[in-house]
């Protein structure tokens, strides 16, 4: 590989990771209108969606 793909990789990863995140933080907008149950799920989505994307930077 070369010096250039090898540092574009990292930045490509760091990119999709925040993709990742910006969609799960997106999917909590609206959880003061839901119901306890349902915003407890989306937190909970919310957190695992973080989990891998710090994964995914970490085996990167």
């Amino acid at each position: 590989m070369t010096e250039s793909a090898a540092s574009t990789a990292p930045a490509e990863k760091t990119a999709a990771a925040l993709d990742q995140i910006a969609a799960a933080v997106a999917a909590i907008e609206d959880v003061d209108e839901l119901p306890l149950i349902e915003a407890a799920q989306r937190f909970h989505g919310l957190h695992d969606e973080l989990q891998g994307a710090l994964s995914d930077l970490d085996r990167g």
